[in-house]
């Protein structure tokens, strides 16, 4: 009986090294088709890895991708993705995302894997990577982690609990952060029923970041339209999307587009606002500890 298993993320619970360091290393005689992320994230994708994540994405074209996994779960071989992005909010919400899995793995025998992580430093570190979004409105580490949409994949009482609602909370297997970075392979070959023995792959620290005990020092990738786009008021927007196809701007665009490195000091918050955000968070990490014995 072939499987599809989704490994949903977390963000920053190691899916990275989840994904280059054991789902691509996979013995191909066990029958497993690792279809992605696969890395670089920019290389070239499988289709059926892109088919897939279009769907999340927007919902569209389910009878296609269906097709596709369909095909490879009736040639014996079970179908294994990993995408942190299904639960990180774009244009569509993580609640969308994870709805329109649910729609997509209907009549498929599936297992969903979700990687967890201590709450208050997983939120710290997702952050860090949003720090440019949250930068340009002064919105400090702590109401972020508690009141911002897009942290609470980590009130992990929200997320499971609306994880059970649309899945058959039998088939969502939960890992830790805390296992893997240790070098503990089990916890994810076995919801994959892979014998260690047939698995030769190792861990690796996939974090660059620079830091100290006072801060982190992070470089982001951008470029001149993206600075210009933050200064240009909402109200005239739409008049400069407008005006993109006109030769003169199509030339100026390839000369804004070079990219450059920017550098942010981001200071680590007080303790105690980790221990604020730890008794706020305390139903959650009972709610995790009551239904899947993980403790935080």
């Amino acid at each position: 009986m072939a499987y599809i298993f989704v490994h949903i993320g977390l963000p920053k619970t190691a899916t990275t090294t989840i994904q280059k360091d054991i789902l691509e290393k996979l013995p191909e005689e066990n029958k497993l088709k690792y279809f992605g992320v696969k890395h670089p994230r920019k290389a070239s994708q499988e289709k059926l890895f892109r088919e897939f994540y279009c769907f999340i994405s927007t919902g569209d074209n389910l009878g296609s991708i269906k097709e596709m996994i369909h095909e490879v779960l009736e040639s014996g071989n079970d179908v294994i993705i990993s995408e942190e992005m299904i639960t990180v909010s774009t244009e569509k919400s993580w609640r969308e995302k994870t709805y329109f899995l649910s729609l997509l793995l209907e009549n498929f025998n599936y297992k969903i894997i979700v990687s967890v992580r201590e709450p208050e430093k997983a939120m710290f570190s997702y952050y860090i990577e949003l720090f440019e979004k949250y930068n340009k409105v002064n919105n400090e580490f702590l109401p972020v982690a508690m009141k911002e949409e897009s942290m609470e994949i980590f009130h992990y009482k929200k997320l499971f609990e609306h994880l059970h609602s649309i899945f058959d909370r039998n088939k969502i297997s939960v890992i830790r952060f805390e296992d893997l970075i240790t070098g503990n392979h089990l916890v994810i070959l076995k919801v994959l029923s892979v014998p260690y023995k047939d698995f030769n792959g190792t861990l690796k620290d996939n974090n660059t970041r620079q830091k100290n005990k006072n801060f982190i020092i992070i470089n982001k990738e951008t470029n001149l339209v993206y600075l210009l786009q933050n200064l240009i008021p909402p109200f005239l927007r739409p008049i400069i999307n407008a005006l993109k196809d006109l030769r003169v701007f199509k030339f100026l665009g390839r000369k804004l587009n070079m990219k450059f490195s920017k550098t942010y000091k981001i200071n680590i918050p007080p303790e105690s606002h980790f221990l604020i955000l730890g008794e706020f968070l305390e139903e959650d990490k009972k709610y995790l500890r009551e239904n899947y014995g993980i403790k935080y």
